[in-house]
């Protein structure tokens, strides 16, 4: 009897073991694409160009065909004009679809003194994560 609960209590030692050696969870693709999008968020109403620049692939191409550098002249000649003063983004009603290494969150709903906008952002999953490479206005 003696060796049977020595052998059993070996053998719950050896399962809670290997048990917690099991590799932790990363974050899901949604989690990850959440935070790219709240970065973004982040990054503009606080005009930190060089934060938003960051969330933006080198293969980004807007709808007017601007690629990544556009993009950063077009928000630095904004700021300068005050269009980004007050901004408001609104993600609560944008809906997340991933499909394949590509990602589209809307309607980001973005208000101030531009005016107001809805559009559907578009990420892509490259070696620096989840990052933007275009959007459509809708």
């Amino acid at each position: 009897m003696r060796r049977s609960r020595g052998a059993l209590l070996g053998v719950v030692i050896v399962a809670l073991a290997l048990g917690c050696q099991s590799a932790p969870k990363g974050p899901t693709d949604e989690e990850l694409v959440a935070g790219a999008v709240t970065a973004w968020q982040e990054a503009l109403t606080a005009k930190d160009m060089d934060a938003l620049m960051a969330l933006y692939s080198e293969n980004y191409v807007g709808q007017q065909g601007e690629g990544k550098a556009g993009v950063r002249t077009f928000l630095e000649q904004a700021a300068a004009m005050g269009y980004l003063d007050g901004l408001q983004i609104d993600t609560t009603g944008a809906e997340t679809s991933i499909e394949e290494g590509t990602a589209s969150v809307g309607p980001v709903v973005i208000s101030g003194a531009m005016g107001a906008m809805n559009f559907t952002m578009k990420l892509a999953k490259e070696e620096a994560g989840w990052l933007i490479v275009g959007g459509e206005q809708q």
